[in-house]
């Protein structure tokens, strides 16, 4: 029986969202933990991510993150100005056939000045390539793109291997649902918390405040098995509307109260509970509603499971956390709208 051989890592490079780098860097973190993508990180300025690993893996892993935008297989490293880089560009190793079509892409991060201008770059690498290779550019539906990246510790170019698509959550968006509710989280930031729980396809995820099931549906689209809980009905039946409009299943929908659950051993939670301001906590202190989560989760939860879960910035979740049993793991403040931030905590049983 012949044996696989491993595959070595490659020097890879990845652009992540520039709204939020330290969500986005842990987001991709938590996503290679799930994929089992181990990799080693070679430098990192904001947002852009330059590692060593296994690209397939390392793809696997961009490709659920609600925050990264591009993986690249680097080629070079350049120096920072077009006319110094032009003597090094005879020597890349661009392997690109004459009847195969690219494009050059090119951008700056905290670069300014005449010399860094992305036209420029991208006029230069895209007419040394053709030269070298006698291959022609297409700018609509290249077969091979590439990507350069210039930022103050240099410029890197990369072939493009994954490239999210555009407007990928439009479709799903509250608005779009059948069953709208305004108090309800985007696609992008219900896909960004999952991945934070490290959540696998064929694992059982419990969101104890449902609403309108938008954690529920990124959950199902990821192959995982969703449990949803909400004390109104209405919302239940909302949530099931939105899940059956998107394709999902789910292992189960139910009103309840999610002080008094009736699971045990789910391999994560991934909520956002209500605040009291568009959304009703039926009379309950905020304050109490998350203690009560909390305590909640450390039954709920099997060892060594994530909890991740929005709150207000000063309800004090960490301290209740701690009390409750649940290990801090990270946070971070997310602006839900123009007057509104919460805190993003995530902790582990």
């Amino acid at each position: 029986m012949r044996r696989s051989c491993p595959v070595l890592p490659e020097e890879l490079f990845i652009l992540l969202a520039g709204e939020n780098v330290p969500l986005s860097l842990s987001e991709f973190r938590a996503s290679c933990e799930a994929e089992g993508a181990e990799h080693e990180i070679v430098d990192h300025y904001k947002k852009l991510l330059r590692i060593r690993g296994d690209p397939e893996k390392v793809v696997r892993s961009a490709q659920r993150c609600s925050f990264s935008k591009y993986v690249c297989k680097e080629v070079a490293r350049l120096p920072c100005s077009p006319a110094d880089a032009l003597p090094e560009l005879e020597g890349i190793p661009i392997e690109v056939r004459p009847d195969e079509t690219f494009l050059v892409r090119a951008q700056r991060i905290d670069m300014a000045g005449n010399s860094l201008d992305v036209p420029v770059w991208e006029r230069i690498l895209g007419q040394q390539i053709h030269t070298v290779t006698g291959a022609g550019v297409d700018v609509k539906n290249p077969r091979r793109e590439f990507q350069l990246v210039v930022c103050p510790t240099g410029a890197y170019l990369g072939e493009v291997i994954w490239r999210a698509r555009k407007g990928r959550f439009l479709r799903r968006s509250p608005k779009n649902r059948p069953f709208f509710y305004a108090a309800t989280l985007t696609p992008r930031l219900a896909a960004c918390m999952l991945n934070l729980a490290r959540i696998r396809s064929g694992q059982m995820v419990l969101d104890p405040f449902c609403g309108s099931g938008a954690v529920l549906i990124e959950c199902s689209l990821m192959g995982a098995l969703p449990l949803g809980v909400d004390i109104a009905r209405r919302m239940v039946r909302g949530a099931m509307r939105n899940l059956k409009w998107a394709g999902g299943c789910w292992l189960g929908l139910i009103v309840g109260d999610a002080r008094k659950l009736p699971f045990r051993q789910v391999d994560a939670i991934v909520t956002d509970p209500p605040y009291g301001k568009l959304s009703s906590t039926w009379g309950e202190r905020p304050e109490a509603l998350f203690s009560a989560l909390l305590m909640t989760a450390s039954d709920v939860l099997r060892s060594k499971g994530f909890l991740v879960t929005l709150s207000p910035l000063k309800v004090g979740i960490e301290e209740m956390a701690r009390k409750a049993g649940l290990e801090y793991v990270e946070s971070y403040p997310i602006r839900i709208n123009r007057r509104m931030i919460r805190e993003l905590a995530v902790f582990r049983s």
